[in-house]
């Protein structure tokens, strides 16, 4: 089921599948692909900025065989009652299902509105970067994501008290990966 290419009335597409049907390398590799393959199959064209909207939720990519979900909002609207289109992501195909969305899903849903709030204009300023404890999450939730870690997250890894704290903290899986960055970061120290 297609829609026509220019259309623009307001919809908003629940995408489900597993992490290991998402085709791509990293993070943002597999939600830049879902995005276009998802515009692709509805409107024959890829994610446009200026009418579509993305959010993901559970896309922990390093992990296979996990439930993950895309909701895709199209087009514009003066409410939040738009019509809801599931459905799921074989690797290969989508399937839409005609079911009603369970409770669950629709009680999710409410956290995004489809009318976002307007965003004040932020004023630049200079942050100093995250204490030490929010830099180890955010390691771990990329870790967990297979997205790319930040320098300043990096910088973390130069201190051995750190990453033994990272390391109590992660699932034995990503060990490898923390040891991998924390000896890089330990050999750019020592070159310096």
């Amino acid at each position: 089921m297609t829609s026509d290419e220019n259309s623009t009335a307001p919809q908003r597409i629940v995408l489900q599948t597993k992490t290991h049907q998402v085709p791509g390398g990293d993070y943002q590799e597999r939600c830049r692909n879902m995005k276009n393959l998802l515009c692709q199959h509805l409107w024959n064209r890829d994610f446009d900025y200026e009418h579509d909207r993305w959010q993901e939720y559970g896309a922990a990519f390093a992990y296979e065989g996990r439930r993950c979900y895309f909701l895709l909002d199209h087009g514009q609207s003066s409410s939040n009652d738009v019509p809801v289109l599931w459905y799921k992501w074989t690797g290969t195909s989508f399937n839409l299902i005609k079911d009603p969305l369970p409770a669950q899903m629709r009680a999710k849903l409410e956290r995004y509105p489809f009318i976002r709030p307007k965003r004040e204009p932020s004023q630049a300023k200079k942050s100093s970067p995250p204490d030490v404890a929010t830099r180890r999450q955010m390691i771990r939730y990329k870790l967990r994501s297979n997205m790319k870690i930040a320098p300043v997250e990096l910088e973390l890894l130069g201190n051995p008290d750190q990453v033994a704290l990272l390391k109590a903290e992660v699932d034995p899986k990503f060990w490898d990966q923390i040891d991998h960055f924390a000896q890089r970061c330990n050999a750019r120290v020592s070159f310096e």
